[in-house]
């Protein structure tokens, strides 16, 4: 479960970072 929970939130700070980047070279 919480194995589960660190995954997700990995996986929500890598698509983060990949938004903040093309945000960011979009502008």
């Amino acid at each position: 479960m919480f194995a589960r929970a660190k995954e997700i939130y990995a996986y929500r700070e890598m698509v983060y970072n990949l938004v903040r980047r093309d945000l960011h070279g979009r502008y």
